[in-house]
C-alpha cells in the first residue's frame, strides 16, 4: 500500500509539473501571438500611409523602419511631411536638426507617457545611431506603430554641415 501511495503521489508531482510546463508555453506563445500582432499593425499602419517598408525589415521581422539618413531626409524635407523627428543623443551637442525635438535616451520615458497619438510618424536619430536603435525599441514596446531609426546617426544626416553652422 505504501509504494501505491508513493507511486501516486510521484504520478501527480510528475503531472503538475508537466501542467506547469504547459502554462509556461502557452504564456510565451501568448506573448510572441502579440509581438506578431503589433508587428502587423505596423506594417498596416505603415502600408495604409504609402510609407516605405524595407524587405529587410518584413524578413527580419523588425518592428521599425531603418532609414537611410538620405531616404530619412527626402521625406522629412517633404513639405507635407508631418513627421516628428526626435533626437535622443544623450551629449549637448552643437548640431540640431531644424525642427526637431530633443529628448535624450535617459529621459525618453517621460515623453512616451504624454504621447497620446501612437500612431504618430516617428523618425529617430542619436549622435552615433546606436541610442537611436534603443529608443525605438522602447517606443515599440510601448505601443507606438509607426517608428522608423536613421542609421548612422548625425555625422550621416545630410546637409550635417550646413545644419550645424547655422546651430
Amino acid at each position: 500500500m505504501k509504494d501505491f501511495s508513493q507511486n501516486l503521489f510521484n504520478r501527480l508531482n510528475l503531472l503538475e509539473s508537466k501542467i506547469q510546463f504547459m502554462e509556461e508555453k502557452i504564456l510565451q506563445m501568448e506573448e510572441n501571438h502579440e509581438k506578431k500582432v503589433s508587428l502587423l499593425k505596423s506594417y498596416i499602419l505603415k502600408i495604409k500611409n504609402n510609407e516605405f517598408i524595407s524587405n529587410a525589415n518584413i524578413n527580419s521581422q523588425v518592428d521599425y523602419n531603418d532609414l537611410s539618413p538620405e531616404k530619412a531626409h527626402e521625406i522629412y524635407s517633404s513639405p507635407i511631411s508631418n513627421i516628428i523627428l526626435l533626437d535622443v543623443s544623450e551629449s549637448k551637442h552643437d548640431f540640431k536638426i531644424s525642427h526637431s525635438t530633443k529628448i535624450p535616451l535617459s529621459q525618453l520615458e517621460r515623453f512616451l507617457d504624454k504621447k497620446e497619438n501612437k500612431n504618430k510618424n516617428i523618425f529617430v536619430i542619436s549622435e552615433s545611431g546606436t541610442d537611436s536603435i534603443l529608443a525605438c525599441e522602447s517606443l515599440i514596446e510601448h505601443g507606438f506603430y509607426n517608428v522608423s531609426n536613421i542609421s548612422g546617426g548625425h555625422q550621416c544626416w545630410p546637409g550635417h554641415k550646413q545644419e550645424r553652422q547655422a546651430s
